[in-house]
This record gives structure tokens, C-alpha cells and sequence, in this order.
């Protein structure tokens, strides 16, 4: 046998070697393929698992999904509907400013002739629907009985002026028994003390990022409950969109009924004031009787309303 060269013997070493070597590569790349292989099938089980249960987004569901995604846009829609309409409702208060894009009321005596038609037709309205209101009311707005008010509050004292217009529709159409008040937060400042009873204690807001106004009021009457359960539900489905604060309510009656009325003396009985039978009297056992008690009586009731005013957006100015 002739001797291998040193070269030879050289290369085949190295041969040796690399078959060693990507062997050893082989299997363990191998192993990791078959570990890899073995977490697929494992977090495909917990698919199948879940989707089982009606929870991963199966074809099913996925149109669930996107009929409540319909829904949800169709509010939206309904909702921007409301808001461009409640935008219209303030559009005769709210003017063009000099510069073509803030806004200014109308001028101070066109806001006083707005203020009479709208006090004589409230008055009128109110007759018609037998609510009695008091004296010589002016809704809250007493302190321009005999001036204009200043320019720069027109605009604010217009929005009140249509909110005072809409919350006495919706009081005297209910047919309440009374109005005792209408009272407003005071943009102009309640520098009269004696005209404090026109005010409520709160004061306007601006919304997030200018887009609503909140103008503060505050309703006392006298009504029955079906009147005042119209009156709430006018308040919620209102155009101008009005959201109640708080309700506070007190019934009119401010008594018991005594043993005399929840009972019917017979013949030949003699009670005393507090409906016991007296001793000696005759006569058969008494009957008593089933006194309604709530649900017929007045009922003194206060709410705390906010109105809010849509901002027209941005490029809406008009002349």
C-alpha cells in the first residue's frame, strides 16, 4: 500500500471534521424545527379551544362586529343630526361679528322687542293652559324691564332668552298648576341684590374646546305627578338639548290623616278628637276606611336644568 501524501491526510481530516460537525448542526437544528413545530400545534389547540367557545373572532361574530359598528355610526350620524339642528334653533341670536368669524347678538333694542313678544306670548300660553304664574312676571329678565341690556351680553342674554322660551313651552303645555320661578345663571353679574331671585347660583360654561356653551337654569312649580313626568320627558326629548342636574320634590301635603278620617263612626258612637270610641256610646263594630294618601295631592318641585348650545363650527359665520 503506497503511503497517503501529507496533503492528502490533510483533506481528509478536514472532510472528517465538517461531516461531524453539520451532522451535529443537523440534529440540533432538527430539535429546534421539532420543538418549533410542537408550540404551533399547541397554541392551535388553544385556537380551536377558544373558538369553541364562541370567542375568537369567528365569521359569526365578525358580522356581529360589524352590525354593531353599523349601529354605532348610525347613532353618530343621528347625534350630529341633533347637534346641526340644535345650531339652527340660536341662529336668530347669533350673529356675524365684524371680523366674518366670532359671533355677536343682535343689537340691544332688537333683543328688547324679542324679549316682549316672547314674555306676551308666554303669558298668553300660559292663561290658555290655566297656569298661574306670578305678577307682572318677566321670566328673569326683570332687570331690563326699563333698559336695553349692554351689546356685549346679547348674545348670552339671546341664548337664555330662547332656553326661558322653550322651558316655559314645556311647564305650561304640561299644564303644571303653578310657576313659581324661572331663574338663570347671570352673565351680565347680579350687581342687584333685590333681583337676586331671578338668579340661580351658577355661572356659564364653555365645553370642551369651545364647541358648547352651558347656560345654567333653575325651575320652581307646583304640578301634579303626571305634569311633572311630561315635564321631565319634554326636558329629555327637547331639540335644545337640556340636561337635568338634579330634581328635588316635596309633596304639598304636610300631614297625616288622623284616626277620625281612616275610620266611620257608626251610629250611636261617640268619638273624641282623635277618633276613640268612647266609653258607653253604642253601636256596631267600626268599619274602617281606605284613605288615599299620596298621588292626588300637589307636589312643590325644583329642577336644576343645564341647557347647551352648539358652537357653529369653524368657517359658519354669516352675515
Amino acid at each position: 500500500m503506497k503511503k497517503l501524501s501529507k496533503q492528502v491526510t490533510v483533506v481528509l481530516i478536514v472532510l472528517g471534521v465538517s461531516a461531524l460537525i453539520g451532522g451535529g448542526l443537523i440534529y440540533w437544528m432538527s430539535g429546534q424545527i421539532d420543538e418549533k413545530i410542537q408550540q404551533r400545534d399547541a397554541l392551535m389547540e388553544q385556537i380551536g379551544a377558544v373558538d369553541k367557545k364562541g370567542i375568537f373572532p369567528s365569521s359569526a361574530n365578525l358580522k356581529t362586529l360589524q352590525d354593531n359598528l353599523k349601529i354605532v355610526r348610525g347613532g353618530l350620524n343621528d347625534l350630529q343630526a341633533l347637534v346641526e339642528k340644535n345650531r339652527v334653533l340660536f341662529s336668530e341670536v347669533r350673529l356675524a361679528g365684524a371680523d366674518g368669524k366670532s359671533f355677536q347678538g343682535p343689537e340691544p333694542d332688537a333683543w328688547k322687542r324679542m324679549f316682549s313678544t316672547r314674555r306676551e306670548d308666554l303669558n298668553k300660553l300660559a292663561a290658555d293652559n290655566g297656569v298661574k304664574l306670578p305678577a307682572d312676571y318677566d321670566f328673569s329678565f326683570r332687570v331690563y324691564r326699563s333698559i336695553n341690556p349692554p351689546r356685549e351680553q346679547t348674545l348670552d342674554l339671546g341664548a337664555q332668552l330662547l332656553g326661558v322660551e322653550e322651558l316655559g313651552r314645556i311647564l305650561f303645555q304640561a299644564k303644571i298648576t303653578s310657576l313659581e320661578a324661572i331663574k338663570r345663571a347671570a352673565p351680565e353679574g347680579r350687581k342687584n341684590a333685590a333681583l337676586s331671585e331671578d338668579y340661580v347660583a351658577a355661572q356659564l360654561l364653555n365645553g370642551v374646546d369651545g364647541l358648547y356653551k352651558i347656560y345654567p337654569f333653575e325651575l320652581d312649580f307646583k304640578c301634579g305627578t303626571e305634569a311633572l313626568t311630561h315635564v321631565l320627558n319634554q326636558l329629555a326629548g327637547s331639540d335644545y338639548f337640556f340636561v337635568i342636574r338634579d330634581v328635588a320634590v316635596e309633596s304639598g301635603k304636610n300631614t297625616v290623616p288622623t284616626r277620625s278620617q281612616v275610620r266611620a263612626a257608626n251610629p250611636g258612637e261617640t268619638t273624641d278628637a282623635s277618633g276613640t270610641v268612647l266609653s258607653g256610646s253604642t253601636g256596631t263594630e267600626p268599619k274602617k276606611l281606605l284613605v288615599q294618601i299620596l298621588g292626588q295631592e300637589l307636589i312643590n318641585v325644583r329642577i336644576r336644568v343645564d341647557l347647551i348650545c352648539w358652537q357653529p363650527a369653524a368657517g359658519q359665520s354669516k352675515k
